[in-house]
């Protein structure tokens, strides 16, 4: 999919290069035409326009062509990396789904994991994430570690808005209170 955007992205941008060249020459010799001839006069308000400067694309316009794919490809991979990921994601529910259906067919009992989401090697359940205080500890670093990051990245652009950085820090302050409340609290643990 991302491959035939691309395809497309550079077959378009061709025709586009070869339809507006020709429509600039033709603009660019009809203002040169329409134009009152000015030698003799003083040059004050008088704007001159050279007919290959615009068929160039020096007036800007002629950049439009070499834009409109760089966009398609901006945009259009985001928008087609959502649609593989949703496909796949459709396709394995399709799947399950099919063979839940031939199990209650043959009459087969349907074993619980089944139906909840594999938990991998490493990996803890929702659960056991939520009750977990280093959870609140290590997005509290992650939080920050990115608002000083931001903070100091925007100061050295030299942008006004360098307080930015702010907002994820604070917020990182505050799961470092969570999690150092959480681990104040005696556990009910066996």
């Amino acid at each position: 999919m991302l491959v035939s955007l691309f395809g497309l992205t550079l077959a378009v941008a061709p025709v586009l290069r070869a339809a507006e060249s020709p429509a600039q020459e033709g603009l660019a010799k009809s203002v040169a035409e329409s134009m009152p001839d000015t030698s003799g006069e003083s040059g004050v308000g008088k704007t001159t326009v050279n007919p290959q400067d615009l068929a160039r694309g020096k007036s800007g316009s002629g950049r439009r062509a070499e834009v409109i794919p760089i966009l398609l490809i901006v945009f259009g991979c985001p928008v087609a990396i959502v649609g593989l990921v949703a496909y796949f994601r459709a396709r394995k529910q399709k799947q399950l789904h099919d063979t839940l259906r031939i199990m209650i067919e043959k009459g087969v009992p349907i074993p619980p994991e089944l139906l909840r989401p594999p938990i991998t090697a490493g990996e803890v359940s929702e659960a056991d994430k939520d009750n977990d205080p280093r959870t609140a500890l290590r997005q509290g670093l992650f939080l920050i570690a990115l608002g000083l990051g931001v903070c100091i990245w925007l100061w050295i652009k030299s942008s006004d808005s360098w307080g930015l950085g702010f907002i994820p820090l604070l917020i990182g302050l505050s799961f470092l209170a969570e999690w150092r409340i959480e681990s104040a609290k005696p556990s009910n643990s066996k």
